[in-house]
């Protein structure tokens, strides 16, 4: 039986392979493709790759992540005014993840109602206040200090004395963001300014507040707090008011007020704001009806308690401005200094 020599099967090899349209693989090329193939996974199972795509199969999932995250509605990043976002109930102008900017401020936006308004249909200096007070809570509660913290430590926080610029009326309906920023205590007293905008991005009205921390039980002023109560301050707050209020000479009687249940907070005491809508019901009611106040500072030195009463003065000390103190016993519980803006023009 004949046999064919090497030289020619290898010709009818190449043939056939170059004469075949539908071969994926040339048989003369499977010796090369599993060199290759061998090379790949010896190169794949060298130490430095193994190491590599270890730290590659670990770090993708992260990285998936964090860009979910950051595309979120819960990035770290000012909200529009109208959106919502909230955290355990508070609307934050930053999300859950960061409650506070660079600087410490801490933020959130309301709706002024129509049951907190005066006669104008505007915000009176008294729901303010009590605005400024409560952003001032949130604050504290979204860094852990609550109620139940100021509790357990035996403190509080009570107002020592507040400026306040209205710039702009607020009235029913308006949307609003606060801002506020507290700083380091200065001997003993805490210093916080906030700022309330419009929808038009306007600052209407700015408060400057002084608070001080107090033991209870003692009723004095702590100058340390306690370590339970560690509390990111910024290092300093530029923006100031004058907290001046000068005294008038001549005072007339003005009634006397006693701390009801209804004015007094968990301190025991006249609520601060409550201050302010004691000051405007001192005031003539026909002033207040026709000129809109712009300014007023309020000095606290001695506490109202529940079921103490006061007698009123009042005073001018200027041609658009007055004077308010309270008195317990002969000795001054409040001061008060007020500035009116602009009469308002008649309608023809």
């Amino acid at each position: 039986m004949a046999t064919a020599s090497p030289s020619k099967t290898k010709s009818r090899c190449q043939a056939r392979s170059s004469s075949s349209s539908n071969s994926v693989l040339k048989p003369c090329s499977c010796k090369k493709i599993s060199s290759r193939m061998g090379r790949a996974r010896g190169a794949f199972s060298s130490p430095w790759t193994m190491v590599i795509s270890s730290i590659i199969v670990l770090l993708f999932p992260w990285g998936v992540f964090f860009f979910i995250i950051s595309c979120s509605p819960f990035a770290d990043k000012p909200f529009a005014l109208g959106e919502k976002k909230e955290y355990n109930g508070i609307r934050l102008g930053h999300g859950p993840f960061a409650q506070r900017s660079s600087v410490m401020s801490y933020q959130k936006e309301i709706i002024a109602q129509q049951y907190e308004c005066d006669i104008h249909d505007e915000w009176p200096v008294g729901a303010i206040l009590r605005h400024v007070q409560q952003v001032s809570t949130d604050h504290c509660d979204a860094e852990g200090l609550t109620a139940d913290r100021f509790q357990e430590t035996g403190t509080a926080f009570v107002m020592a004395k507040l400026a306040l610029e209205y710039v702009h009326p607020i009235t029913a309906g308006s949307r609003l963001r606060l801002v506020t920023e507290p700083a380091v205590p200065q001997r003993a007293v805490y210093r916080r300014f906030t700022t309330i905008t419009d929808a038009e991005g306007r600052e209407v009205c700015r408060v400057d507040a002084r608070w001080v921390l107090i033991d209870v039980k003692q009723r004095h002023i702590l100058r340390t707090h306690p370590e339970a109560l560690a509390f990111p301050f910024s290092e300093e707050v530029k923006r100031t008011l004058d907290l001046s209020i000068p005294r008038s000479t001549e005072l007339e009687p003005a009634g006397e007020y006693t701390a009801a249940y209804s004015r007094t907070d968990r301190n025991g005491h006249l609520n601060n704001a409550c201050y302010a809508d004691l000051v405007c019901d001192v005031l003539p009611p026909e002033v207040l009806c026709q000129r809109p106040i712009r300014r007023m500072a309020i000095s606290y030195h001695e506490e109202l308690r529940l079921g103490e009463t006061m007698e009123l003065f009042l005073g001018k000390t200027g041609e658009d401005t007055y004077y308010i103190c309270g008195k317990k016993g002969g000795r001054r519980c409040f001061e008060a200094s007020v500035t009116l803006g602009e009469k308002e023009k008649e309608e023809s």
